[in-house]
């Protein structure tokens, strides 16, 4: 019975010799689809549209159709008569014919109708709430885009995504889903609410200060609405300072599932490392796109592991002449190729390749 309330609310008439159509009983007009326009004057309720449309010939093979202007606007309020004249009108000679008002093309799929099924159920549980709707839903279309075209892997999107639809598994959420599971922070045994996991912990504010430290600012403050402190950000930041939330939030994230899957705490500076590593390379990736060198693809590189009791010390460098700067990357494992260690450092006023090679090596040694 639902799906058929929602195909009747999402089905109009499509004029075309508005032969089929009754004005009153019928929903013909796109922009108020929902109800039936009622005109101001009296009329029978089984008058069809093509009494508003002058219909005639100017050759004995072409017809032409114009809505009848005087009478539409006697008919009906203006809003609704310029919603009317704006309805184009074949010149052909077409049938009047049922349309899906939430595809473009007209044509019913399960895509939309599923669509639209969703979005009826959020507005009626943000009503239940009492929690209102944003009146303008093209501006809030815009700031989902906006989400969607940052410029970072897709599964941090969607980590972002969730967070702003507070859908992520917290221990809240599981208790609220009805779901056994451990409902605590892994990190501090305190309740997990959305804004616990990546604010208030103890753990997670040491990695946001942590990254203060380094230069970035900390962008998610306290908030009570994800979906507004995720626009709010948005809007705020530029694109790089959003590719650094994307990236922390994932991280973040990560971390904690890997303490509530068995795994070992990860002490935070640890985790801020790793992410100021993945923030480079994306960035680098992203904003300074690396030509790929077909010498290396015939000559790929094999790493040889140590003989048992030493270790391997993998470093590299590189140079950004248009900032002036350096930034390189240690790696320590041992023969069975397991990790170990590793570091990250940028220093300034270093543009040279064969200077930042030196300098990476000497910190290498230093490190090991």
């Amino acid at each position: 019975m639902y799906g058929r309330s929602l195909l009747e609310h999402g089905i109009f008439g499509r004029v075309g010799d508005g032969k089929e159509i009754r004005i009153k009983k019928d929903k013909w007009i796109p922009e108020a689809s929902y109800l039936p326009i009622l005109p101001h004057v009296d009329m029978p309720d089984d008058l069809k549209v093509s009494s508003l449309i002058d219909d005639y010939s100017r050759q004995w093979n072409d017809y032409s159709r114009q809505w009848n202007e005087e009478l539409v606007r006697i008919c009906f309020r203006p809003a609704d008569a310029e919603c009317i004249l704006n309805i184009p009108l074949s010149h052909n000679q077409v049938y009047d014919c049922l349309s899906w008002m939430h595809t473009r093309t007209g044509i019913y799929t399960v895509k939309s109708a599923y669509i639209r099924a969703k979005c009826e159920a959020i507005h009626l549980k943000s009503s239940a709430k009492a929690k209102g709707e944003p009146s303008n839903q093209v501006c809030t279309t815009k700031e989902w885009k906006s989400l969607w075209n940052i410029k970072a892997p897709p599964k941090m999107k969607i980590v972002l995504w969730r967070f702003a639809h507070n859908c992520l598994p917290t221990g809240q959420q599981l208790t609220r889903r009805k779901i056994l599971a451990y409902n605590l922070c892994c990190h501090c045994g305190r309740e997990e609410t959305i804004e616990h996991a990546f604010l208030s912990c103890k753990y997670v504010d040491e990695i946001w200060r942590e990254l203060k430290r380094c230069g970035f600012r900390r962008l998610i403050k306290y908030f009570q609405s994800p979906q507004q402190r995720v626009f709010e950000t948005l809007a705020a930041c530029s694109e790089r300072d959003v590719v650094i939330l994307v990236i922390s939030v994932w991280h973040i994230w990560g971390a904690r599932n890997a303490v509530r899957n068995g795994e070992p705490e990860v002490h935070p500076h640890c985790i801020v490392e790793k992410l100021l590593a993945y923030v480079d390379m994306v960035l680098l990736r992203l904003y300074v796109p690396v030509s790929p060198n077909c010498c290396d693809y015939l000559k790929p590189k094999h790493l040889e592991p140590p003989l048992e009791g030493w270790i391997t010390v993998n470093v590299d460098a590189v140079v950004f002449r248009k900032t002036n700067h350096m930034g390189m990357g240690i790696v320590i494992r041992n023969h069975m190729g397991v990790f170990l260690a590793a570091c990250r450092q940028g220093l300034d006023n270093i543009n040279d390749p064969e200077f930042a090679e030196a300098v990476a090596c000497k910190r290498r040694v230093l490190f090991a």
